[in-house]
């Protein structure tokens, strides 16, 4: 079980309002990864996207491109479509997935699936760090 949270400035704020009893156990790091995409880097993601190999993702796919940010991710995606789904959207996506999540938690179910979130994102935040190119 996930028990650490990888929280921004920000982040960290709304977590500190959450009740006592459901920060209880829960750890918490600061996110410092910087490192988010460009649009254009999302851009040419989304073309390379394989999402009609995982048609379990249809239905959020279609959601989130017309605009619905609160659309829900199926409980039962293989690791192949979550891979495929967390590349696509990066460290931005996952941001903004969390930000609906932070605004529905209730329990430490939902507290585990935003550390699973939060996780998600730290280490691709990491990867973008190390294999951002500096252009001069």
């Amino acid at each position: 079980m996930i028990d650490t949270l990888y929280l921004t400035e920000g982040e960290q704020q709304q977590f500190a309002c959450l009740s006592e009893s459901l920060r209880e156990g829960w750890k918490m790091e600061s996110e410092t990864g910087t490192v988010y995409e460009t649009p254009e880097e999302l851009y040419v993601r989304a073309t390379m996207a394989r999402f009609d190999l995982h048609p379990e993702l249809e239905a959020f796919v279609e959601a989130v491109r017309a605009g619905n940010f609160d659309a829900e991710i199926p409980d039962d995606l293989s690791e192949d479509a979550l891979q495929e789904l967390c590349f696509t959207i990066g460290a931005q996506g996952m941001t903004s997935l969390m930000t609906v999540l932070f605004s529905r938690i209730q329990s430490d179910e939902d507290l585990q699936a935003l550390a699973s979130m939060s996780m998600v994102r730290h280490d691709i935040l990491k990867t973008n760090a190390d294999v951002r190119i500096p252009f001069s």
